[in-house]
């Protein structure tokens, strides 16, 4: 009975101390101007989620790589696209 109680409470504490799975940016790595006009404001509320859930936190530099990326795709999609698609 005793090492169940250790076994279960050796899970329960794992199973907590996981970090939450990152998200990728859901873009193809070029720019698509047939659906720029969506991809922008859905990659800027990805940038306001992810802030938001770190907020209080240190940034690490996957932190930092993972912002900076969706700041480069957007940027390909403002930059390659014509104003007619954004």
């Amino acid at each position: 009975m005793k090492k169940l109680i250790v076994v279960i409470s050796v899970v329960m504490v794992g199973c907590a101390t996981q970090p939450p799975p990152k998200t990728e940016p859901m873009v193809s790595s070029t720019p698509n101007c047939v659906t720029a006009r969506t991809q922008i404001p859905y990659l800027e509320q990805q940038i306001a989620v992810y802030q938001t859930s770190r907020q209080g936190l240190k940034p690490t530099d996957e932190d930092r790589k993972y912002i900076g990326r969706i700041k480069n795709i957007i940027w390909s999609l403002r930059s390659t696209c014509p104003a007619g698609y954004l």
